[in-house]
């Protein structure tokens, strides 16, 4: 079935980019004092050699972590369940479990209910809404859809 990219907002774009450049920042300052140090001692001790390892490591590390949450954060329904990624971590719902949605439009938010009292908010675009649901309700015809109207959520 279709694969439903994630919608960001432009607050996480850009707090994601600040950080992105703030990884590549610290990773240069790094590299930097390791160069610097090397030169001036000729040599470096294990401890200097430890942290620098560390902390080369943790910002590729929180680069790549950045990164794959663009790349790697969708919805994507299968016969059986509904797979959630973000960035490194996954999760299933299986469709069985799934008994309503809302679609409510003075928020813009599409709202998924399953395992009786447990619900998520769906990131997606609007422009996407239609097709998310038509591809839930084909995979589980038994799904409850309901369209929530500006007055219905004002009570």
């Amino acid at each position: 079935m279709k694969t439903y990219f994630f919608k960001f907002s432009k607050s996480i774009i850009t707090l994601s980019i600040a950080a992105l450049v703030l990884c590549c920042a610290a990773f240069a300052w790094n590299l930097r004092n390791f160069i610097y140090n090397l030169s001036i001692n000729g040599k470096i001790t294990v401890y200097e050699g430890l942290t620098y390892s560390i902390l080369a490591f943790t910002t590729v590390f929180l680069s790549i972590i950045i990164i794959s949450l663009w790349t790697k954060s969708y919805y994507k329904i299968t016969e059986k369940a509904l797979v959630i990624r973000y960035g490194i971590l996954k999760n299933e719902i299986s469709l069985q479990s799934i008994t309503d949605i809302k679609l409510l439009r003075k928020s813009k938010k599409l709202v998924i209910f399953f395992d009786k009292e447990k619900y998520m908010v769906i990131i997606v675009k609007e422009e996407w809404y239609d097709d998310f649901i038509e591809d839930l309700r084909k995979a589980n015809s038994s799904i409850i859809y309901e369209c929530q109207t500006e007055e219905d959520e004002n009570k």
